[in-house]
């Protein structure tokens, strides 16, 4: 990549525009970039990094701190770059985001950010985003990675040649991009970290499982056993052992605490997934035995549940005999009762069976009202039929009304529009007469036209005859004047010949002229005497004049003759009109003045054709405001002959719609009479005046009737079942009888206390029992807790041990080694490359002297290194520390140190060719002849095809290098010179 062109306007400290030429510099060797401080050298190299990446070379200034101060509001800040890059050419212009005064008016206004670039076959990428992504992939260099290969910066490299590891890691850190080393090395340490958290939580946890295991309780339960009948056995010696070391009651605390410091104790050391083992092979044998000691409760509590049975059998026979007693008692009181309610029943049925005559009388009526209800079906019709007539004939009577008022509006309507009519009159024979008025008006507007163009023609065919006759007027001096004129100089010529012939007269001799011999007075010759050519050439114009003369007056004539035809038609247009009298203008050609007659003529028909003008202007007026009324009049008459034809046509169809209504008024009024006569025979033929009446009474002599039956039903079912209940209580009771005769009564008090006894042996085992379900269910579920915590204990412990020996081996804090991180190993091995492409310029500089060494060993174990550097002295054949060296001497390592560097980072970015580069400061410290070698090493840097540009104002370096940028500074802010 090269940079051909750099245009930056309103850029740091260029108010305007500036423009380099890097091509003026060829394609290799070094050039100069001198000026003041501050003037703005290092701004060209943020120039191209901006262009290219947009932002500046260093991390200070940010993309919005870019623009000139010096700059005025209307001038754009941007930075356009053509470069080169494998032989083709691109151009990129690139302007940041600033805030600049407004052009008009105060405050402020902001600037977006926008970049474009441009590819050789005319493609454009544009937007910032887009181009900054388009040149990173063009160039194969992110921003660091240009900066670093393109800008040798001796301030930096100086901190580089004399720092120590950890700051000289944290440059490498930044040029070679391996933070991911030291994010990789904390991040095998956070992991150690979280597995220890990880390890000890599961310590704590399975403590706590442990502290949670529930023992038997031995003593209790020998009790529990002897009072059983001494069948359950002691605890086993293990279980015994198990408790004596895990127990922790809440009634010895003492002993709790110890046992849990024991506890933490034993879980803190690496054994103790072993620990945990234990404690679970003890809890199984425990969890065994108390398993064995619920099956023999389970079979104790078996047979206990036979001994209750047999015990519940025997009382339930006690209990069915003092039940069947109580049942014979209660059997005796039933049936006297019963005896009781059949003579009330009886008497019941009796009154019931008294009522069944009234009940017979209620059926018979029930059934003639029954055969007369159809009857009342059809009389409701026919009083239905009727209503509905009479609503018709009303409807239709106010129907013919509606019509009546209606046909009486109609006509009042036809009456209006036909009186409308006639007052509207006939406007369609007013609209022809107008029409005809028009035309005559639309005549009379040609006609004036035709006076207004004739009027115009005459004033510029007057203007024509005025120039004409200018022209002849001007055309017959100018003849004047050169006629004169020849005759004057004819009559000098020949004078003038006279004396030039009487100097050749000689006395006694004749005169060539006249033929005398005595000459008494010779003309006298002329001091100025025009010659023969002069008076030719005046004699050409004399004639030119009077033709033009001629020809003047010929158009003038011309030019007159038209006028005079135009005066004559407007005269004789004038004349028809009434506007002008023949005989004034015979009386005005007789005093000859044209002039005035046209003059008279046009005043008068000017005015006539604005008076004219006007009173047409006023009768089209009329005759437009006349023309809409008609139209009005003529669409109003139109509306109202169809309105009229509408009203006859509706009040036609009235008069028949009345007539068919009122043959159904006839209609409806002969049907309602004929109904009305049936409706008054059926009615006196019917018990009630409606169906409604008739219907109650059939349903109250119904309701009688049922409720008479009814009663008798009852009362003969109750009799009947009161029969039945006493017949079945009766046998019920024989039955009982014979029960309690025959069974003998057990004794109730020792099946009640036997029954007791039971009960309390089973309770005992009941809560033994509950108590070890419990005992077993916690127990299992930490034992399952424990087995899950030794599997995890034993991977994290795994895990821990190697993450403990990577994180040590990747953060140098291995003991009893050198402290070298994984970072700092990746950089030794960069580092190891840069000084051996140091060396390759630092031997040249130093005249074989010096040579670059990376420090292999620590002073002590306990510092970290690997990155320190150390020079080896050819002359004294010593090793020494780099910080020893002189001025000059660290300036010519730096310098090596850099090339070194730049070469390093270009290797490690895909063999990316620059083939330019910018060397800033640091050539002060130097002596002539150190100066001499960096030079010539910076030109052998050249040598390949590669520009380089040395930013420094050193003076010894104006004199070495010929082409140079100047930068000079000023009030309105910095200029470029060039000099190649």
């Amino acid at each position: 990549m090269r940079p051909e062109y750099l245009t930056m306007c309103a850029f740091g400290p260029y108010a305007g525009s500036v423009e380099i030429p890097f091509s003026r510099f060829g394609d290799h060797g070094l050039y100069l970039i001198t000026g003041d401080t501050g003037a703005g050298k290092t701004t060209i190299f943020d120039g191209i990094v901006f262009a290219l990446y947009g932002e500046a070379s260093g991390d200070i200034r940010r993309p919005d701190m870019l623009r000139s101060d010096f700059a005025a509001p209307t001038e754009k800040t941007y930075v356009e770059l053509v470069f080169t890059c494998r032989g083709k050419q691109y151009t990129v212009r690139r302007n940041p985001e600033y805030i600049r005064p407004k052009a008009r008016g105060e405050g402020m206004t902001k600037e977006g950010a926008d970049a474009s670039l441009v590819y050789p076959d005319g493609r454009v990428v544009s937007g910032s985003r887009q181009t900054t992504k388009a040149v990173e992939e063009l160039l194969g260099l992110e921003r660091s990675q240009f900066v670093q290969i393109a800008m040798i910066a001796q301030g930096d490299f100086q901190k580089l040649l004399l720092a120590g590891t950890q700051e000289r890691g944290k440059i490498f850190r930044k040029i070679f991009d391996t933070g991911c080393y030291e994010s990789f090395a904390k991040e095998l340490k956070r992991r150690l970290l979280e597995t220890k958290r990880g390890y000890e939580e599961l310590q704590r946890s399975a403590e706590q499982y442990i502290r949670g295991i529930l023992l038997p309780e031995c003593e209790e339960t020998a009790a529990e056993n002897a009072e059983i009948g001494g069948k359950e056995q002691a605890p086993t010696t293990e279980a015994i052992r198990v408790k004596e070391g895990l127990e922790v009651k809440e009634g010895i605390p003492e002993k709790e605490e110890s046992w849990a410091e024991e506890l933490r104790a034993l879980l803190k050391k690496e054994n103790a997934v072993y620990y945990v083992g234990e404690v679970e092979r003890a809890l199984e044998g425990l969890l065994q035995e108390e398993g064995k000691r619920q099956d023999r409760r389970k079979e104790l509590l078996s047979g206990l549940e036979g001994e209750r049975m047999m015990l519940q059998e025997q009382l339930g026979r006690w209990q069915l005999l003092e039940q069947t007693e109580a049942q014979r008692k209660e059997k005796q009181v039933l049936l006297e009762a019963l005896q009781k309610e059949l003579a009330v029943y009886k008497v019941q049925y009796e009154e019931a069976l008294g009522e069944e005559p009234v009940a017979r009388q209620a059926e018979e009526r029930l059934a003639v009202l029954t055969e007369q209800m159809n009857r009342y079906e059809a009389f409701e019709k026919l009083g239905e039929s009727i209503a509905s007539l009479t609503s018709v004939q009303e409807q239709e009577e106010q129907k013919i009304k509606k019509q009546e008022i209606t046909l009486q509006r109609i006509q009042e309507s036809v009456i209006d529009g036909e009186s409308r009519l006639q007052s509207i009159g006939r406007p369609d024979e007013s609209l022809y007469l107008l029409k005809m008025e028009e035309e005559k008006a639309v005549l009379r507007q040609q006609r004036l036209q035709q006076l207004e163009e004739m009027l115009q023609e005459a004033g510029k065919q007057g203007h024509l005859r005025d120039m004409a006759r200018k022209e002849f007027t001007q055309a017959r001096q100018e003849s004047t004047v050169l006629g004169k004129k020849y005759v004057d100089l004819e009559a000098a010529f020949l004078s003038g010949q006279a004396g030039i012939l009487a100097q050749s007269l000689e006395a006694g001799k004749p005169c060539p002229v006249c033929g005398a011999k005595e000459h008494p007075v010779p003309a006298k010759a002329e001091t100025c005497v025009p010659s023969e050519e002069e008076l030719k050439k005046l004699a050409k114009q004399r004639d030119t004049a009077l033709s033009n003369t001629e020809r003047a007056a010929d158009i003038a004539a011309s030019e007159n003759g038209k006028y005079e035809q135009i005066c004559n038609a407007l005269e004789t247009w004038c004349s028809q009109e009434g506007i002008w009298n023949l005989e004034d203008r015979e009386s005005r050609e007789g005093e000859g003045v044209l002039e005035g007659r046209v003059k008279s003529l046009e005043q008068e028909a000017r005015g006539y054709l604005q008076e004219q003008s006007w009173e047409l202007n006023g009768i089209m007026q009329q005759h437009r405001v006349r023309k809409q009324e008609l139209q009005l009049l003529l669409t109003e008459k139109k509306a109202l002959e169809k309105e009229l034809l509408q009203l006859k046509e509706r009040s036609t169809t009235l008069q028949k719609e009345q007539e068919l209504c009122l043959q159904e008024l006839i209609r409806c009024r002969a049907q309602r009479q004929e109904k009305e006569l049936q409706w008054r025979e059926q009615k006196s033929s019917l018990f009630y005046e409606n169906r409604t009446e008739a219907e109650k009474d059939v349903q109250r002599l119904a309701q009688k009737s049922s409720q008479i039956m009814e009663r008798i039903s009852v009362a003969r079912t109750a009799l009947e079942k009161c029969q039945s209940r006493i017949q079945a209580e009766t046998h019920a009771l024989e039955l009982l009888k014979a029960q309690t005769e025959k069974e003998a009564r057990p004794k109730k008090e020792k099946l009640l206390e036997k029954k007791e006894k039971l009960l309390r042996e089973k309770e005992a085992l009941e809560r033994q029992q509950e108590i070890s379900h419990v005992l077993l269910q916690t127990d299992e579920g930490i034992l399952a807790q424990l087995r899950k915590s030794k599997k995890k204990l034993g991977r994290i412990q795994e895990s821990y041990q190697m993450l403990a020996s990577l994180s040590d081996t990747a953060n140098g804090e291995l003991k009893g080694r050198q402290k070298l991180a994984f970072e700092q190993y990746i950089q030794t091995v960069y580092f190891s490359q840069v000084i051996r492409e140091a060396n390759k310029r630092f031997g040249t500089m130093s005249g074989g002297r010096y040579y670059l060494k990376r420090r292999m060993t620590a002073d002590s174990l306990r510092s970290q290194t690997g990155l320190e550097l150390d020079v080896f002295d050819y002359y004294t054949g010593r090793l020494r520390s780099v910080q020893s060296l002189s001025g000059g001497e660290s300036f010519k390592a730096s310098l090596a140190l850099a090339l070194g560097l730049a070469d390093v980072v270009q290797q490690h970015a895909g063999g990316v060719q620059l083939d330019a580069v910018f060397i800033d400061e640091g050539f002060g410290s130097l002596d002539r002849e150190s100066l001499d070698q960096a030079v010539r090493i910076l030109q052998e840097l050249t040598g390949g095809g590669r520009l380089a540009g040395i930013i420094s104002h050193v003076d010894e370096l104006k004199e070495r290098i010929e082409r140079k940028i100047y930068v000079k500074k000023g009030m309105h802010g910095s200029r470029v010179e060039l000099s190649v």
